[in-house]
């Protein structure tokens, strides 16, 4: 997939977000959609630790940081 945001930073803090929400942004980044993003903040987000640790692979597969 191509690049489809060219957002540098996302915040997504206190959004509700869910193991769901994170597996698909963490689906987004291993897809190439969010190439560009390089720090993500999703803290104060009910987030498991497994899906923590998906999402720091797909963001670091890309150079990026994820912040809970």
């Amino acid at each position: 997939m191509r690049c489809m945001c060219h957002a540098q930073e996302l915040w997504l803090q206190y959004n509700k977000i869910g193991d769901v929400g994170c597996t698909a942004v963490a689906e987004s980044c291993a897809s190439g959609a969010l190439a560009h993003l390089r720090n993500l903040y999703l803290g104060g987000n009910s987030i498991s630790a497994a899906a923590k640790d998906t999402m720091r692979t797909a963001m670091s597969k890309s150079g990026g940081f994820v912040y809970f």
